[in-house]
């Protein structure tokens, strides 16, 4: 119970994250997190853009398509392709800022 009011209260804390990052790079990163199966990455990613109306546009839905592709493979192969390097990167600073802002917000 106090590991999940600890959560929410982080994840509350990304607010200013949320606009720090354009809608293009988290279309991207969720799409990379979801096709690797991790769920707290995509379903943060998820309500990020959900919360900024974007989730459901053409645009974003194509980002996230493409990224879903690449997660799977390098999930499964343990290695990237050179034409995967932006989705990394891009799925890479998204965890980075996500666990950033966590920490920051924490106390333990």
């Amino acid at each position: 119970m106090i590991r999940k009011l600890i959560v929410a209260f982080s994840l509350a804390g990304l607010s200013p994250f949320c606009y720090a990052e354009s809608a293009e790079q988290i279309c991207t990163a969720g799409g990379y997190y979801s096709g690797a199966n991790d769920h707290f990455m995509s379903g943060l990613a998820a309500h990020i853009l959900n919360q900024r109306n974007q989730l459901s546009t053409p645009s974003c839905g194509a980002l996230w398509r493409e990224a879903v592709e690449v997660g799977q493979y390098f999930s499964k192969n343990g290695k990237a392709r050179p034409s995967d390097a932006r989705v990394i990167a891009e799925a890479a600073n998204f965890n980075r800022k996500v666990y950033d802002a966590i920490t920051k917000t924490s106390d333990l």
